[in-house]
């Protein structure tokens, strides 16, 4: 049930005399066809189709995060990169707790997701960089016989409110390497697509 303040800024807008704005959407109160709300919080523009609110990005919805620090990657055994840099964050942003390293999204949509795994030291082997979604692989981006350094891919996706991403990487060479640092490195990217 929407409050009273939400219905009388609809009922303002309906009549023509302002476009309601809301701080976290989607709207709770239903819209008429065709009619716009300005969200605050995430920078979006929601509309309403006749059925459903929807929301056109990228707003203020997007975050990336790469590392400063070179980590060990062990041989045959995935591991999660540790970003431990945010070039920029959001209100899809970087958290640790049960999802380390992961860049947690605000709001149900379509997130345009770019990835990678970089090699300060490349091997001949196989090489592969994966994205996963809520612990679980959702893209995966391969390497094999290097010396290319660098195995990376991007991705649509569709996540519902408070799904995670991280970027994790396997080698198989014998010996550890170690990761590459700075932005164009390993890193993960995150950006609200629509709704």
């Amino acid at each position: 049930m929407a409050d009273a303040l939400t219905l009388w800024l609809l009922a303002q807008a309906q009549a023509g005399k302002l476009e309601p704005t809301i701080a976290g959407g989607p709207p709770s109160f239903t819209g008429v066809l065709g009619q716009q709300v300005f969200d605050t919080k995430y920078g979006l523009t929601w509309w309403w189709d006749g059925s459903a609110w929807h929301a056109n990005g990228p707003g203020l919805i997007r975050s990336r995060i790469c590392q400063s620090t070179s980590q060990s990657v062990p041989n045959t055994t995935i591991t999660r990169i540790t970003f431990d840099t945010v070039n920029y964050a959001g209100l899809a942003s970087m958290n640790g707790g049960s999802a380390p390293n992961a860049i947690t999204v605000p709001i149900a949509g379509v997130y345009h997701i770019d990835y990678a795994g970089s090699w300060a030291n490349p091997v001949s082997n196989r090489m592969l960089v994966y994205l996963y979604q809520s612990g679980g692989e959702a893209s995966r981006a391969i390497d094999i016989y290097a010396p290319i350094a660098f195995a990376g891919g991007s991705d649509n996706l569709q996540a519902n409110a408070g799904d995670y991403f991280q970027v994790l990487v396997y080698q198989a060479n014998g010996g550890a390497v170690s990761t590459s640092v700075g932005t164009p490195n390993s890193h993960l990217s995150v950006t609200f697509v629509s709704s």
